[in-house]
């Protein structure tokens, strides 16, 4: 299992100007940001960057003292939020699950690994064993104004 690194970075603020002009209606800025953040017990960094046409791209990175590593990638643009991860974390295996690619490199396990017996339904099942524990399901309801709207 992956540990976060205890010490994490403190956070950059970057500031948010509209841009604003005909061929940027909701006003984007371009910017990008960056930080490495090493630690003994492991470290984190992450990069990113996004255009006029509210675009971004980017990654992050959490390696672990004993090696262990996690680097996510990802976009989000007019096709939607895609992410891409790469790993040598033990269980992981190549699979693609919610539009999301993992790519492992981690040993291959046979038997005692992470299995999802019956699709969704089984890993839920699997998530919730029977006996002792319950779930309940509750409809939100729709928030009521305690006062007239003028």
């Amino acid at each position: 299992m992956l540990k976060l690194p205890q010490t994490l970075p403190k956070p950059v603020l970057v500031p948010v100007v509209p841009g604003g002009g005909a061929g940027n209606p909701l006003g984007w800025s371009p910017y990008s940001f960056a930080y490495d953040a090493p630690g003994a017990d492991g470290s984190s960094s992450r990069s990113e960057s996004g255009d006029a046409q509210g675009r971004v791209t980017g990654f992050y990175t959490i390696t672990t003292a004993e090696g262990s590593r996690r680097r996510v990638s990802y976009v989000a643009d007019e096709n939607g939020f895609r992410a891409t991860v790469d790993t040598n974390e033990h269980g992981t295996a190549d699979e693609s699950p919610a539009d999301v690619v993992w790519r492992s490199t981690a040993p291959k396990v046979h038997g005692g690994g992470i299995t999802r017996p019956g699709g969704a339904a089984g890993a839920q099942a699997a998530f919730y064993p029977a006996g002792g524990q319950q779930q309940q399901q509750q409809q939100q309801q729709a928030f009521q104004y305690p006062f007239s709207k003028a």
